[in-house]
């Protein structure tokens, strides 16, 4: 193995489901064969391929390997079967259960090499739109767990761009009951 091949990522590869496996390696050997400086690194959890920053990621799952590439909107060969991920990024992204749904390998080499040379050109991708008129940005949220008949701890927890605010263990209750309460951040 070149010295561009990680450690960490095979250890990743080795630790998900086997239908993944053969799915991942193939992913990581297109990469090679297309790019050998290409750098392998796992970050959040997953085995990424950088250079001069970030070119895709991959990651297995219970069902599927997913495939994206960090500026999969910008390949001018942007296939159909990469579907955007979400309206607020850039990403295009592509699920595979088994390498009979493997996409066609020429076309994912030609969009690896776009991908390299917009990150060597230093493309970045457009700038998200301004976010509308809403909430103040400084809106906190100020709840309460009561740890015992005299005691009660306060959490402040920012609002999400929804209004709603993350509340650890709340799940989707997080607007339920008589808390949580909102202020802004002066304490007003």
């Amino acid at each position: 193995m070149s010295e561009s091949y990680s450690r960490d990522v095979d250890a990743y590869i080795d630790g998900v489901q086997e239908f993944a496996k053969p799915i991942l390696l193939r992913i990581r050997e297109l990469f090679h064969e297309a790019f050998p400086d290409i750098e392998e690194t796992i970050k959040w959890s997953c085995p990424h391929f950088e250079y001069k920053g970030i070119v895709a990621q991959m990651a297995g799952y219970k069902n599927h390997v997913r495939f994206i590439f960090w500026k999969g909107s910008l390949l001018s060969g942007f296939p159909s079967s990469l579907s955007q991920i979400g309206d607020k990024t850039q990403m295009g992204a592509l699920n595979i259960s088994s390498l009979e749904d493997f996409p066609d390998e020429a076309e994912l080499k030609a969009l690896i090499l776009e991908a390299i040379d917009l990150n060597e050109r230093g493309v970045k991708p457009p700038a998200r739109p301004k976010k509308a008129e809403g909430r103040d940005r400084n809106a906190v949220l100020v709840y309460g767990c009561h740890v015992s008949k005299s005691t009660c701890v306060y959490y402040v927890s920012p609002l999400q761009p929804n209004g709603q605010a993350r509340i650890p263990g709340m799940g989707d209750r997080s607007q339920a009951g008589s808390y949580p309460r909102e202020q802004d951040a002066t304490g007003d």
